[in-house]
């Protein structure tokens, strides 16, 4: 593709020497240069993947008491609904180099959406490459740098649920990665229903005796909100840090096989390099002998 290229350059233009391409065998010092590029990748693979992680068992304690504080408030008010949604929250990471976790969540949101009219609130800035292309016009809200490198708070999703819960929406549907073990995990995608929709059915709630007006009503739907987006967060996070450790392991592994594979090649280079050198030795002096 480069040859052909070069063919289309008029003949009265000089191209410099570097772009024109040339042929034969890499020399050793270009394959020690190439070594030497590979140990930093893999030095920085290698570091990632230690600080991954370490973020990891916080994040999995962090995660088990997220489970154990939404089991209950999320099973307390659920009401069946058939209708579809007209708001899709995406929530992704921040950064890249973590596997498919952030493309499995823009795949599913693009796959469930292409023949709607669903309004688009991105939590992550890993997501919105994927889907502004497409959907530019549906988007609501984005937010990135969402705990700023830190851990996520509670606080911090009690603010994202109240950007959410300021949307004028009925049905929403949360995606999100579902960690199930350090290997492996399930792209899930959750319902949530309108304050309007949600008291439609509280049939629920007959076993209790609530005092107080609407209003009550009203701060336990939006504390519900919050844990819930915060338990999403909680998982999404975990499933993000255990595939950027598998992710970061795979390429320190296939460094450590390149860096084998260019150390063999640049050997031989050196022993082709030598060989050539005492069969030059050699031929010179077996010609003096003759000649003498």
């Amino acid at each position: 593709m480069l040859c052909r290229a070069i063919r289309t350059i008029p003949s009265n233009v000089l191209i410099p020497a570097y772009i024109i391409p040339s042929r034969g065998m890499v020399t050793e010092k270009q394959l020690k240069d190439r070594i030497k590029s590979v140990v930093s990748i893999q030095k920085i693979t290698s570091a990632m993947k230690m600080v991954a992680a370490v973020k990891l068992r916080t994040s999995q304690v962090r995660l088990e008491i997220a489970r154990e504080f939404s089991q209950d408030i999320e099973k307390i008010w659920e009401v069946e609904n058939k209708d579809t949604e007209d708001l899709v929250v995406a929530i992704a990471a921040d950064s890249g180099l973590c596997g498919a976790v952030n493309s499995n969540i823009v795949r599913g949101v693009r796959d469930d959406i292409m023949n709607g009219k669903q309004k688009i609130l991105i939590l992550g800035e890993r997501a919105r490459p994927g889907l502004e292309r497409m959907f530019s016009n549906r988007f609501t809200t984005t937010l990135s740098a969402l705990a700023n490198n830190k851990v996520m708070s509670f606080r911090n999703a009690g603010v994202m649920a109240d950007i959410w819960l300021e949307k004028k929406f009925d049905k929403t549907l949360i995606y999100f990665n579902y960690f199930k073990s350090m290997i492996s995990y399930i792209t899930t995608r959750t319902p949530f229903l309108s304050f309007e929709k949600s008291n439609e059915d509280l049939s629920s709630f007959y076993p209790f005796e609530i005092e107080g007006d609407n209003e009550v009503l009203q701060n336990l739907y939006e504390f519900r909100g919050a844990v819930s987006l915060f338990h999403c967060l909680a998982e999404n996070e975990t499933s993000v840090l255990s595939s950027r450790m598998n992710a970061m392991d795979n390429s320190s592994k296939n460094a450590s096989e390149m860096i084998d594979e260019l150390s063999l090649k640049m050997n031989r280079a050196r022993q082709a390099k030598i060989t050539t050198e005492l069969i030059e030795i050699i031929s010179g002096a077996q010609a003096v002998d003759e000649g003498s």
